[in-house]
């Protein structure tokens, strides 16, 4: 049996989202709180970022917008500040469950972009 080019690529991401569902422990994936369609979106962007995190290059920015995150979900990034702020409390409450959890280790935020630390880096001796 052939795939169409057009089926294919939807097979292929349905696989995808079944491997990440089945893989993902049920804490990352049972957020508290009510969950909406955004917030399943945004989770499930998270995931995938945090766990590419061993696949990146060197040269690979460790820093994320809000905005970015937002887009690549699918959801589109309002240009009202007041909604801004709320996105991107959903984004920190998120990665606020995942630090409590264990699945990441912290993550740095500014009014833009955040940085999440998967694992805890390990400083070279005689380093603060």
């Amino acid at each position: 049996m052939v795939l169409s080019f057009k089926v294919a690529p939807i097979l292929y991401q349905y696989a995808l989202a079944q491997h990440q569902v089945i893989t993902t422990d049920a804490d990352c994936l049972n957020l508290p709180g009510r969950m909406t369609e955004k917030k399943i979106a945004i989770r499930d962007y998270l995931i995938s970022y945090i766990r590419s995190e061993g696949h990146r290059s060197e040269n690979f920015s460790s820093m994320v917008g809000y905005q970015t995150i937002y887009e690549n979900s699918g959801i589109k990034w309002s240009d009202d500040k007041r909604l801004q702020a709320k996105d991107r409390e959903l984004v920190n409450s998120i990665l606020n469950y995942y630090k409590q959890t264990g699945f990441i280790y912290d993550y740095k935020k500014d009014c833009k972009n955040i940085e999440i630390e998967v694992y805890k880096e390990e400083k070279p001796k005689g380093e603060k």
